[in-house]
């Protein structure tokens, strides 16, 4: 590694590129650039702010905010002042928001805009330790029993400190060790509540050096921003790893912009989620074939080398759709607990469908029940205030992953499906939920679905159809419905989702076939506790709030 913390790494990058850009953000229409070295100024000026208004090396501090200019600032600044960055998705509820702080006894909170100040405010009293709160935008109303300072306002107390604060923020951020807790990023909870994931400067700083070995990526590049800076994919890949290679980053506006972002900024490489890829290829289906390469060329700004898909799987087809269109779509294998990227296709040697091979430094296994494990820096701490969970996971120096996979003959690991979530029907036999929901994907009519029957004797469903496509079907056959969930429950409506479903299943085992399903209009969505912040279902909550719709389906069996 080239330096022991990352407030030491964004340091080496400002003096060796200095007036190079390291950022650029989109404020009146237009991007606006940061150099490295103003980069590095603000980050460490704000820093001194935070030592100036009490915080102490070891402290604690939430990130709620969106993916704006000020979140990397802040969480730069937090390493800097010798603080634990605690970084809170912005979608979080009141409650989540609460339960994260006051269990890392935050002292100071940044938030991006009212919604997360009003938040803080009606748990402030279940948050005896929360002494500040940090706000980007300047014209909010900060209620509640602590102090309450502009972004703007404490950079500049960083400007105008004494010398004495100025050599004791140096002082921290010179002592700051490898080992040392860099930020605790909160696990998706996909098969229970989140847990808080303790990484070290050493874990991020190791895997953005993994990273950066394994793939080909410098300081001509330029990247896109999508991916919400508080998981841990985007958190290492597009912030991390970024400052490492000395590239360039476009943040994007919003979750809504990234297509129009893409043309924009014209970056040379961008990681999203596949959901969006999906959405893509779904917007261009009824085009013709000529037209979507065009398209798929046109949309990507046209400097676009490759794009990584990661935080939820890649269905082999979607893959291959944008391949044969001119862009390719890396996937790799990563979770919080391992700092994110183990495995990783690369441009030179990648296989669709894989996970990719283990990048440089990370050793796996897999182990007899077919449970991938890792070992090596990558791996985490452990989860904060839980020592229990952590000997769970982390055995005989080898973590646990939770994932059920194999490797091929060339070294590529295949991701088969989550070992908590492998359905066993009443019968014993196995299914593998996961294979079978990306099939039904396929098809332009269901947006997402959820495969279900653990314990019962065959297999259901939970689908969300794709609506416009659905309503434009309905419409050409002459038929009109007052609201969406009334189309649903139509009868030829069932019977054209079930046809669907049924074709998508054509080569199936008999066993995997989903013989009934629900059907609902709304997403799955992270606000109703359903997904993770990266598509990812959360299988328990979905079922428990469908299990009166799933009982009747199964009716007595």
């Amino acid at each position: 590694m080239l330096t022991e913390n990352i407030p030491q790494l964004l340091a080496y990058q400002a003096e060796r590129l200095g007036d190079k850009c390291a950022l650029r953000f989109k404020s009146d229409g237009l991007y606006h650039p940061v150099s490295w070295k103003d980069y590095y100024n603000i980050a460490t000026c704000a820093a001194r702010g935070l030592i100036d208004v009490g915080v102490e090396p070891g402290d604690f501090i939430g990130l709620y905010s969106d993916n704006r200019i000020g979140w990397r600032f802040s969480h730069l600044a937090t390493l800097a002042a010798g603080a634990v960055s605690v970084p809170l998705h912005d979608r979080l509820s009141e409650t989540q928001a609460r339960v994260q702080l006051a269990e890392t006894n935050a002292k100071v909170v940044f938030v991006s805009d009212q919604v997360q100040a009003d938040r803080i405010a009606k748990e402030a009293d279940n948050m005896p330790d929360l002494r500040w709160v940090v706000h980007f935008d300047t014209n909010l109303r900060i209620a509640g029993p602590y102090g309450a300072i502009s972004w703007s306002a404490l950079v500049n107390r960083g400007i105008h400190c004494s010398r004495k604060l100025h050599d004791e923020q140096a002082n921290r951020q010179r002592n700051v060790k490898p080992d040392d807790l860099a930020t605790i990023i909160y696990s998706s909870g996909t098969s229970g509540a989140p847990k808080g994931v303790m990484l070290s400067h050493g874990n991020l700083l190791y895997g953005a050096e993994c990273v950066v070995n394994t793939i080909d990526m410098g300081e001509s590049d330029v990247g896109l921003n999508w991916l919400p800076l508080s998981h841990v994919f985007g958190h290492q890949v597009d912030h991390i790893t970024a400052i490492r290679s000395g590239s360039e980053v476009a943040i994007c506006e919003s979750r809504e912009t990234f297509v129009a972002n893409l043309i924009e900024a014209r970056p040379t490489m961008a990681c999203c989620v596949p959901r969006i890829y999906e959405k893509i290829r779904n917007a261009l289906a009824e085009l013709p074939e000529a037209e979507q390469a065009a398209r798929v060329k046109a949309m990507s700004g046209g400097r676009l080398r490759w794009c990584i898909a990661g935080g939820a799987p890649l269905p082999v087809y979607l893959g291959e759709y944008f391949v044969e269109r001119g862009i390719l779509l890396l996937t790799g294998y990563g979770m919080t607990e391992s700092s994110s990227v183990m495995t990783l296709n690369t441009p030179d040697n990648y296989k669709i469908g894989s996970a990719g091979r283990p990048k440089v430094g990370c050793e796996i296994k897999i182990a007899e029940d077919g449970e991938i494990l890792t070992r090596g820096e990558h791996v985490m701490k452990g989860y904060w205030k839980n020592p229990q969970a952590t000997c769970e996971t982390i055995v005989d120096g080898w973590l646990h992953t939770g994932d059920v996979g194999y490797f091929d003959k060339d070294g590529y690991l295949f991701i088969t499906d989550r070992k908590k979530d492998i359905i066993v029907y009443s019968s014993g036999k196995k299914v593998s939920p996961a294979l079978l929901e990306g099939l039904l994907c396929r098809s332009p009519f269901i947006a997402e679905a959820l495969v279900c029957g653990e314990g019962r004797s065959y297999l259901s469903a939970i689908i969300v159809p794709e609506m416009q496509p659905l309503r434009e079907q309905v419409k050409d056959w002459g038929m009109k419905f007052e609201s969406d969930e009334e189309m649903l429950q139509n009868s030829r409506v069932v019977e054209f989702m079930n046809a669907n479903v049924q074709r998508c299943l054509t080569n199936a085992s008999p066993w995997e076939k989903v013989r009934k399903f629900i059907m609902r209009p709304k997403v799955f969505s992270v606000e109703d506790g359903e997904a993770t912040l990266t598509a990812k279902l959360r299988r328990k909550t979905i079922i428990e709030h469908h299990k009166k719709e799933l009982d009747a389906l199964y009716g007595s069996e």
